[in-house]
């Protein structure tokens, strides 16, 4: 995973501006907790923009969206209020939470469970 991660932070660009940020998002576990599989996940599946929200089953991966069933909602609102800026305050409140790593940082921190931000 952490190659993968290396890979989408090395699209940052000074050149075209593009400013692209990664974190892993690191749920604390005990031993007995460590030995759950999926037990200490953020297994969120959604995205936010400026004026959509998409909410979904599918993993972020290209075989769920070609090889299996699964539900999705895609929400386009204009304003500040409704679905779209909630999930927007969840991904920020993850996002600059204290399980939240960069990825030069992560490396110390990572324990059993790290999962995508």
């Amino acid at each position: 995973m952490r190659s993968f991660l290396l890979s989408l932070a090395a699209l940052r660009d000074n050149h075209t501006h593009s400013d692209i940020q990664v974190k892993l998002f690191v749920v604390p576990a005990d031993e007995a907790q460590a030995r759950i599989p999926y037990a200490r996940v953020n297994h969120n599946k959604y995205m936010v923009t400026e004026r959509a929200v998409y909410i979904g089953t599918s993993n972020w991966s290209g075989s769920y969206f070609t090889e299996t069933a699964g539900t999705s909602l895609l929400v386009t609102q204009n304003g500040h209020d409704g679905l779209r800026s909630q999930l927007e305050d969840v991904f920020l409140r993850d996002w600059n939470s204290l399980y939240s790593h960069n990825l030069d940082t992560a490396a110390d921190s990572v324990g059993n469970a790290c999962r995508l931000l």
